[in-house]
């Protein structure tokens, strides 16, 4: 019996895209859904909670407050996923920043212990639709971007188009090539229309900088008009502006729905209160839940965000091997990673907090020392970003949804298999491979020196999640990768991966 195990594992665990389609051995219970008292008591909010349970089998833990209070009960299950049914209204800041902590603190180990995502909604009903959505799985074959740099080009995508500073691109074909297109900024939100409505998309990604709940596009600061949401629903309006005796004033001149509708599909909010939902009836969070069909999200639900790692990091493990990991799987690596990161530059940046009244903007000088008075060192390089994002990313869906990135041709292949108190992770690279593509430097590397780039998003190690949980795994006698190592995740640093090489990594397991 024991020997079939094991050989159904390596069949599995053949295809480097099939290895996370697999169901993920744990001990106790695989999936937990969490909700408080209030969800409990509110008929149609609980019934979110019980299609969790029936889907996924899951236990379900209330609380009174905080998710804080489940900590023993999560110390007993173990899950590997988490999901958080919450009403919209009492997702603060400071919830996510909790959710994040709880993630650490199942066990001693500094990293996250579970994937974890939040259920919400306008109300029930749309909330119970994040859910059914998450059903069956999904293959991301068409992406629509609005940002001042378009990273992810036409070669990966089926449809795609862009809007950036005064131009859009589009292809409709798989075989297209990008037609490009310059525009006064004026037409920004009508070219966003238009190519929402053709490209149709599985994937939106937006610089999404809402603040005072506004939804910005990348020329939105330089043409009278403004995108904002209203219980659930996006409206554009445009602006009259008069200079009159040295005072200027703004009327409304229009004020339409807009009708972005769809599919099921992703939605990345790549700016500061792009997941902002603690005011339901203006976040522009919601409103993508609503019509537009978005299943699952990520982003912040703060006003100034320095680097934007946890965003682009996690979509570099998400994007750099299409279809190997689900968008929760990539966005958990992304945080370990950051936790790796931290610890290795500096132990107590995992402990202190970083508070958010600070100004970026106009103490960054003071932020910087204070940061070197929590060290007991200067502070270098991207690091006060990765301790700004720490516990910052908003995961809105369900986190064991199957949604990947529709897989391009193979360039290695892992296998990992158990030989009694050893774990062996098999690496083979083809002639194919790339290195620089595993690590990501083709995306979000600009120079954070050049007035009105955004910051450096450095390379991402090379990543294994374990089809099963290890109890206690560390490198084996003679293995010197320098490695983030937990029972659930393996993260490999300083990589010079050869095409048509096998490499193999040895831990030492109980």
């Amino acid at each position: 019996m024991r020997k079939s195990i094991v050989v159904l594992f390596l069949l599995i665990a053949g295809s480097v895209f099939a290895s996370n389609r697999r169901s993920m051995k744990v001990d106790g219970c695989e999936y937990v859904v969490l909700a408080s008292r209030s969800v409990e008591q509110d008929k149609a909010w609980n019934g979110v909670v019980e299609a969790l349970q029936r889907l996924h089998g899951a236990e379900v833990v209330y609380y009174a407050e905080k998710p804080a209070e489940t900590l023993e009960a999560l110390r007993r299950m173990r899950p590997r996923y988490v999901a958080v049914v919450e009403k919209p209204e009492q997702i603060t800041r400071d919830y996510i920043i909790g959710m994040h902590i709880l993630s650490r603190k199942v066990t001693s180990s500094i990293y996250a212990d579970f994937m974890w995502g939040i259920i919400t909604g306008l109300d029930a009903d749309m909330a119970m639709k994040m859910v059914n959505n998450a059903k069956e799985p999904l293959e991301i074959r068409n992406g629509l971007i609005s940002q001042n740099r378009v990273e992810l080009t036409e070669a990966d995508w089926e449809r795609f188009g862009y809007v950036s500073w005064g131009k859009s691109g589009m292809k409709m074909e798989r075989g297209d090539t990008l037609a490009m297109e310059y525009w006064p900024a004026v037409k920004q939100v009508e070219k966003f229309n238009d190519l929402y409505r053709r490209v149709k998309p599985d994937f939106v990604l937006s610089e999404s900088y809402a603040p005072n709940y506004h939804l910005s596009m990348p020329d939105n600061f330089s043409v009278h008009e403004r995108i904002y949401a209203r219980d659930g629903i996006f409206h554009h309006v445009m602006q009259e502006v008069k200079i009159e005796d040295n005072q200027i004033s703004r009327q409304d001149t229009s004020d339409n729905e807009m009708n972005w509708a769809g599919e099921r599909k992703v939605y990345i909010a790549a700016g500061s209160y792009g997941c902002d939902v603690d005011k339901p009836e203006k976040s522009c969070a919601l409103a993508w839940m609503g019509r537009p069909n978005v299943t699952s999200m990520v982003g912040y639900p703060v006003n100034q965000v320095m680097l934007g790692q946890a965003v682009w990091g996690g979509l570099k493990f998400w994007h750099v091997t299409p279809g190997r990991y689900t968008m929760a799987e990539a966005y958990f690596l992304g945080q370990q990673h950051i936790l790796y990161t931290l610890q290795n530059f500096s132990p107590s940046l995992l402990e202190a907090s970083y508070d958010f009244n600070w100004d970026v903007m106009n103490d960054i000088s003071g932020i910087y020392e204070r940061m070197a008075k929590v060290m007991g060192k200067e502070a270098v390089g991207d690091i006060l970003g990765f301790w700004q994002e720490r516990d910052l990313l908003a995961y809105f869906g369900d986190p064991k949804w199957d949604v990947r990135f529709r897989p391009e041709e193979e360039t290695y292949t892992v296998k990992t298999v158990r030989k009694g108190k050893k774990y062996v992770i098999t690496l083979k690279t083809k002639e194919n491979f790339s290195v620089d593509r595993l690590d990501g430097i083709y995306m979000r590397m600009f120079d954070n020196q050049i007035p009105g780039e955004p910051a450096t998003v450095g390379k991402i190690p090379f990543a294994v999640i374990f089809p099963e949980r290890l109890k206690n795994p560390r490198l084996a006698p003679e293995q010197d990768w320098r490695v983030a190592l937990s029972d659930d995740m393996l993260l490999v640093y300083d990589t010079w991966f050869e095409p048509g090489k096998t490499y193999k990594l040895v831990l030492s397991v109980d």
